[in-house]
């Protein structure tokens, strides 16, 4: 026990990781022995328990060793699917990082690195996510070879964070090239490239008709029921919205709801979020009353099952904020709607961290909600707090802080420096992904619409 605790961060351990089934069945002990064994150690002040199990520096030395793939099997176990907390995920990350990566990767990739990766991105921090990614990368290459699936997912999900940090055309260009070595290796109807061509779908904006071919083949390979069919049919669901077709997603997002309750039941959390787009697709479609009705709704399970501190519970609240203050179209509801947001900024805070891409992007909205309640002194002052901190946080590549940029060039009335922002948004789109990508079209249109206005 001791030594399992002196493998790990120094600075904290979770309590729970000592009675996982990695750890008790490695040590063939009960849960009951593990939190006696505990206390006795912090009656013999060899540990710290209290809530978190520490080891000071002059035990840890003289603690022995422990099997590092039993550490990472507990630090996987004890991992939640959802992360509701950035310090419990701190936490969590701080301990892998304390075991030896590259005999992690000896015989294939523990699956507790590609945790602590995605863990990285989705905490807003998707360069630190791509450099640990990269030197598992080179690890995995000596050990396994370049054809072995561990080191083709880790290639994968190199690409997948370039393009979630803005980078799509290096991202597009990384997954051709995987995609081409995947089938070759693997074959085309092997879980890597399936996976590989739906992340080349949603970065490249392919149309509908491109994602039904895709669901097909998952449903061909793995059945109608499978996870990965399951999350290509939201993906599909999303597609025909953001290609105009609202009622469409909807109808999409309805059946998968159907499919979802029939295999898991009403409190499984895929179906939830299933339910929450619908709700989304009703106000992008112009039902902003239903949208609200059915969020509403929907918003005790979603607090029953994830608890009311989950981030989706967190974005469902806020959703139906921004419901109600669309379907009033009033100035006063975008004023209520402003403060019922700015309410929830503290609980974001709370539970994700105040740098936490969530976090700054409601903040964004709080501006937006300001500025359309007529208060654009308060709109101006919270966009040009929020985007300040988007460029230290995301960069001035990132969509949401040119979105922030232009907020506050608009509401100030700024006809000049908007101008300035959407050349300085169409410029990056023409760098990174190419003067033909749809979003540089777009952003394009938009610069010689606006223009064209001012003439």
């Amino acid at each position: 026990m001791l030594a399992l605790a002196s493998s790990l961060d120094p600075d904290g351990i979770p309590e729970a990781l000592f009675t996982t089934a990695a750890v008790t069945g490695h040590l063939a002990v009960g849960a009951d022995d593990v939190r006696a064994a505990l206390r006795e150690l912090h009656r013999l002040r060899l540990i710290k328990n209290a809530p978190v199990v520490r080891v000071p520096l002059d035990v840890r030395g003289n603690a022995g060793s422990f099997p590092e793939t039993v550490a990472a099997d507990a630090l996987a176990e004890l991992w939640p699917r959802t992360e509701n907390g950035p310090g419990h995920a701190r936490m969590l990350r701080a301990n892998v990082a304390a075991l030896h990566t590259d005999r992690l990767c000896e015989s294939g990739v523990h699956r507790v690195l590609f945790r602590v990766t995605n863990s990285l991105g989705e905490s807003g921090q998707p360069a630190a996510a791509i450099a640990l990614l990269e030197r598992m990368l080179d690890q995995a290459l000596t050990s396994l070879g370049p054809d072995h699936p561990d080191v083709l997912a880790i290639r994968h999900n190199i690409a997948y964070w370039l393009g979630k940090s803005g980078r799509e055309a290096a991202a597009v260009g990384l997954l051709t090239g995987l995609l081409e070595a995947e089938e070759r290796a693997l074959g085309p109807d092997h879980p890597g490239p399936l996976s590989t061509r739906r992340t080349l779908a949603e970065l490249r904006g392919d149309p509908p008709e491109v994602l039904e071919t895709l669901v097909a083949d998952h449903v061909r390979v793995h059945g109608p029921d499978h996870p990965e069919t399951f999350g290509t049919r939201g993906v599909l669901a999303t597609r025909r919205g953001e290609d105009g077709d609202p009622a469409g997603a909807v109808a999409e997002f309805e059946r998968l709801v159907t499919d979802l309750r029939r295999k898991r039941g009403d409190d499984d959390p895929e179906l939830l979020t299933a339910r929450g787009n619908i709700a989304l697709w009703h106000a992008e479609g112009g039902n902003a009353r239903r949208a609200e009705r059915i969020a509403t709704e929907l918003l005790p399970d979603v607090t029953r099952v994830l608890g009311p501190d989950a981030v989706q519970t967190l974005d469902l609240r806020a959703d139906i904020a921004r419901f109600q203050g669309e379907a009033s179209g009033s100035e006063d509801g975008a004023a209520r709607t402003a403060a019922a947001l700015a309410g929830l900024v503290p609980d974001y805070r709370r539970v994700l961290g105040a740098d936490h891409p969530r976090t700054l992007s409601l903040r964004t909205d709080v501006a937006r909600w300001h500025t359309a309640s007529g208060d654009r002194t308060a709109g101006v002052r919270e966009y040009q707090s929020v985007h300040a901190d988007l460029l230290r946080v995301l960069g001035p590549d990132a969509d949401e802080t040119h979105l922030a940029l232009i907020g506050a060039r608009s509401a100030a009335g700024d006809l000049d420096g908007m101008t300035d922002a959407l050349e300085q948004v169409f410029r990056r789109d023409e760098r990174l992904l190419g003067a033909d990508h749809p979003d540089t079209i777009a952003a394009r249109a938009r610069l010689e619409d606006w223009r064209a206005r001012l003439r």
